[in-house]
């Protein structure tokens, strides 16, 4: 990883050329492979990215890289530090867990430019999308039943659209979303894009896509457990 904290403009250079990289993008951390694909997160298969821009992130940290870091337990990229899952009531010893039919609650630091009073210059925009049932997308939605089992609502698995207003001196902010109910018992990952656009797309952008339309921001992924048994209610 390339810390932010070095300079912006990295130049490689040795006899036959010279490589200057403009605009560092951070990339997420899921599961992913260029054999077998599951999360969007390599390069190949459409990766979610975000131009790094110095003073505005999830957490105090964020790190630059050339491509996805993806691997088992959502951890290739160590920037990642902006997001944290409340230990469920129902469990209260296993932090990073959801409890299907509950809601969960997690804790966001934003690092933002803000003025002299503290409060945010410009909105920014967090969206946050869950993989509840563990098929390596974050595409699905799960109805919710009134006790006669009609449909009265639906959860989607794109849990979070919420806007930090400009003026806001909060650094810390608590969130919340409802899971959906009869869910399995596993292991799986979320994904979080902050952004001062609003990003409704848990992928990309696109190779190609001109670099003034790349969305700002980081792009964080956690692993996420699902518990089931006893402690569900």
């Amino acid at each position: 990883h390339l810390s932010i904290r070095r300079q912006r403009q990295m130049c490689i250079r040795d006899s036959h050329r010279t490589l200057i990289i403009e605009a560092p993008e951070d990339w997420g951390d899921a599961p992913d492979s260029d054999v077998a694909p599951r999360y969007p997160t390599l390069k190949v298969n459409n990766g979610a990215r975000h131009v790094v821009v110095p003073g505005f992130s999830l957490g105090p940290t964020v790190t630059y890289e050339l491509d996805g870091q993806p691997n088992a337990t959502a951890t290739g990229d160590t920037g990642d530090n902006g997001v944290t899952f409340r230990a469920p009531k129902e469990s209260p010893t296993t932090p990073g867990a959801l409890v299907p039919g509950t809601t969960a609650t997690i804790d966001v630091n934003v690092v933002a430019p803000r003025d002299a009073g503290g409060g945010l210059l410009e909105p920014a925009y967090l969206n946050a999308w869950v993989d509840f049932n563990g098929d390596d997308d974050w595409d699905d939605t799960y109805p919710v039943l009134d006790e006669n089992g009609n449909v009265i609502a639906t959860i989607s698995e794109h849990v979070l659209d919420y806007e930090f207003p400009a003026g806001d001196t909060r650094q810390n902010f608590t969130l919340s979303f409802l899971g959906p109910d009869g869910l399995a018992k596993k292991d799986t990952f979320a994904r979080f894009r902050l952004s001062h656009s609003r990003v409704q797309s848990y992928d990309g952008p696109p190779q190609g896509t001109p670099r003034n339309l790349v969305p700002d921001g980081e792009v964080e992924d956690y692993l996420v457990q699902i518990i089931v048994g006893d402690a569900k209610i």
